[in-house]
């Protein structure tokens, strides 16, 4: 009976009467490649591709079996990167490591696929269905008890009309922002926020919803404020 590769890492399952007398060096690369599975690896992307497939090996060593994966190379458009086989189950790191200031866009499937920008890393999932397998942000919607940020938070999402009320729970110590016309609600205690823009407005809310201050922020300034309940907001 010959040995076949059909689980989510590619490892060899030897066949009944299979490897004689090597049954032992098979299963010692098995666990080479559990461990390398575990692990941190990185694929180069071919200069200016704007298509790229990792096909993960059959019983041997591959960047594209690490739990985080780096892609690296130098792109001048997006490059949409299928992960192969397209049955294969399981979560990864993903980060765009590549040059260039171009998305790499993650498929596995005709399924949904998942856009990761340059500099970025984003915690996907492959649900391994075949012809129609899709790629899933598993962080979509995390949620955590503290969040703690010890360094930039840069809020990516473009808002318009009414104010966000959908407002997480906890700290925010330190907020570096610096795009123009978001809107960030958040509750419990805030200390320093940089607005990076001329434009900024800040305007905290009681928790009740009463407007107790406006101000309009020059560039650059750096506001203090430590209140047992906020709402920021600039447009």
């Amino acid at each position: 009976m010959a040995s076949t590769y059909v689980n989510n890492l590619r490892l060899n399952e030897m066949g009944t009467g299979d490897a004689s007398g090597t049954w032992g060096t098979t299963t010692n690369t098995n666990l080479e490649l559990i461990g390398e599975a575990l692990g941190f690896g990185t694929e180069a992307i071919t200069t200016n591709a704007d298509t790229h497939t990792t096909t993960v090996a059959d019983g041997a060593s591959d960047a594209g079996r690490a739990m985080f994966l780096k892609y690296t190379g130098t792109l001048d458009s997006a490059c949409t990167i299928t992960i192969a086989p397209n049955t294969m189950k399981r979560m990864q790191f993903i980060e765009n490591g590549t040059s260039g200031s171009q998305n790499i866009i993650i498929s596995q499937g005709s399924g949904a696929n998942i856009t990761i920008p340059a500099g970025d890393t984003k915690a996907v999932y492959l649900d391994g269905a075949g012809s129609g397998a899709a790629v899933v942000d598993a962080f979509a919607s995390l949620n955590v008890v503290d969040l703690k940020v010890q360094d930039d938070l840069t809020h990516r999402v473009r808002r318009s009309g009414s104010r966000n009320r959908r407002s997480p729970t906890g700290d925010i110590q330190s907020v570096y922002l610096s795009n123009t016309r978001h809107v960030l609600g958040f509750y419990g205690e805030v200390y320093g926020i940089h607005l990076i823009d001329s434009e900024f407005c800040v305007d905290v809310v009681l928790d009740v919803g009463l407007l107790c201050g406006f101000a309009r922020i020059p560039n650059n300034n750096f506001i203090d404020f430590a209140l047992p309940s906020i709402y920021a907001g600039w447009y």
